[in-house]
C-alpha cells in the first residue's frame, strides 16, 4: 500500500514546494518595496543639505502659451501647476500647483529649509511661469544708499508715475522753446489726463503716509537714503513696494525689521491691499490679521487652506486626524491579510489565492 500512495505523495509535496518558492519570492519583493518605502521616508526627514543653486520647472500647455503670447488671458489669478523646484541636488518641490486668486492674502508657511524663500524667488525671476501682464515686487534688497532722499525713492518706486512726468517735462519744455512741430499740445494733454487718473498729485501724500506708518519721521523722510542703517533701508524697500501696488506682492519675514508700531500699521494697511499678496511669516499674530488663506509647503507639495492661520492649525489637524484613521483602517485591512496569507501559506489548494493576497500587500 505505501509503495502505491508514494508517487502521489511526491507529486503534492513538490506542488507545494514550487508554490512555497514563489510564495517566498512574493514575500522577498514584498520586503524590498517596503524597505525602498522606508528609506524615502528616512530621506525626506533628514537634515536639510546647503546647496547652491536654485532651478524650477513645469508642464505647461501649447494653449497656455497661445493664451498669454497673444493676451487673451487677462486674468490676475496666478495658477501654475506640476512643477518641480529643486535647490542643488536636493528636491523642495515635486509635482506642486499654486493656486493665487486675485485680491486674497496668503500666508505661506512649513519648516525651516524646505524651500519658502526659493518659491517666492522662483515667482520673483518668473522661473515659474506668472503671465506677462501681472506685475510683481518681492522685498528681499535693501535700497541703496545715494543722495535721493527718502520720500523721493519711495516716489521712484512707480515707474509709471515717473515716466509720465517725464514725458510732461519734455513735451513743455519743447513748446515753450518753440521746437513743438504741431502734435506736442495733443499729446501734453493726453499726459495730463492719464497723470490725473492715476492720481499723480497725491503720490506725494500717499508716500509719506507709507513712510510715516514704517516709522519714519517728517525729518526722516527728507533725509538721502546713505544716511540710514542697513534695517531702514529694508523699510524703505518695504515702502517702496506698498507704494508702488504691485499686482502680486511677495513678501518675505516683513515683520522682522519692523518695531510693534510698525507691525500694527502694516497689519491695517495690508487688510484693505487691492491686489494679491503671498508672504513668508512665522509672526502668527501678523499671519492671523492679515491672511486669507494659507498655503502649507510639507513633504515637497504644497496644500490650500482657506482662513487664516489659527484656522490653518485647526484644519491641519483635522485632515491628520482623518488621514491617520484611514491609514488604521488600510493597516487593519492588512493585517487581516496577512493572517491569511500566514494561515495558508503552505496550503497548495489555496497557493492561487495567498499569492492573490500577497499582490494586494504590494500596492
Amino acid at each position: 500500500d505505501c509503495g502505491t500512495k508514494l508517487p502521489g505523495l511526491l507529486k503534492r509535496e513538490q506542488s507545494s514546494t514550487v508554490n512555497a518558492k514563489k510564495l517566498e519570492k512574493a514575500e522577498a519583493r514584498l520586503k524590498a518595496k517596503q524597505e525602498k518605502r522606508s528609506e524615502k521616508d528616512t530621506l525626506k526627514t533628514s537634515t536639510p543639505l546647503v546647496l547652491e543653486e536654485a532651478s524650477a520647472s513645469q508642464a505647461g500647455s501649447r494653449k497656455e502659451s497661445r493664451l498669454e503670447s497673444s493676451g487673451k488671458n487677462k486674468s490676475y489669478d496666478v495658477r501654475i501647476e506640476n512643477f518641480d523646484v529643486s535647490f542643488g541636488d536636493r528636491v523642495l518641490l515635486a509635482g506642486a500647483d499654486v493656486n493665487l486668486a486675485w485680491g486674497r492674502r496668503y500666508g505661506l508657511v512649513g519648516r525651516n529649509g524646505l524651500g519658502k524663500t526659493t518659491l517666492l524667488k522662483m515667482l520673483a525671476t518668473r522661473s515659474l511661469r506668472v503671465p506677462a501682464h501681472i506685475s510683481l515686487l518681492h522685498v528681499e534688497q535693501e535700497v541703496a544708499g545715494d543722495d535721493t532722499p527718502a520720500l523721493q525713492s519711495v516716489l521712484e518706486s512707480d515707474t509709471v508715475r515717473e515716466d509720465l512726468l517725464q514725458r510732461e517735462r519734455e513735451l513743455s519744455a519743447q513748446i515753450a522753446t518753440g521746437r513743438a512741430e504741431g502734435s506736442e499740445a495733443a499729446q501734453l494733454a493726453e499726459v495730463y489726463a492719464r497723470l490725473e487718473e492715476i492720481e499723480a498729485d497725491k503720490a506725494p501724500a500717499r508716500a509719506s503716509v507709507i513712510l510715516a506708518g514704517l516709522g519714519f519721521t517728517p525729518k526722516m523722510q527728507q533725509q538721502p537714503t546713505r544716511e540710514f542703517s542697513g534695517g531702514w533701508r529694508m523699510r524703505l524697500a518695504l515702502a517702496r513696494a506698498l507704494f508702488a501696488r504691485p499686482d502680486l506682492l511677495l513678501l518675505d519675514e516683513p515683520t522682522n525689521m519692523l518695531d510693534v508700531r510698525a507691525i500694527l500699521w502694516l497689519e491695517n494697511y495690508l487688510q484693505t491691499w487691492p491686489s494679491t499678496i503671498l508672504v513668508v511669516s512665522h509672526d502668527r499674530n501678523f499671519l492671523n490679521a492679515i491672511a486669507t488663506d494659507i498655503i502649507h509647503l510639507h513633504s515637497q507639495r504644497l496644500d490650500g487652506y482657506r482662513g487664516d492661520f489659527e484656522t490653518f492649525i485647526k484644519s491641519k489637524q483635522e485632515r491628520l486626524l482623518n488621514q491617520q484613521r484611514e491609514y488604521e483602517a488600510q493597516q487593519q485591512y492588512r493585517q487581516h491579510i496577512q493572517v491569511f496569507i500566514d494561515r495558508f501559506r503552505y496550503n497548495a489548494n489555496r497557493a492561487s489565492q495567498v499569492q492573490s493576497k500577497l499582490k494586494m500587500l504590494e500596492k
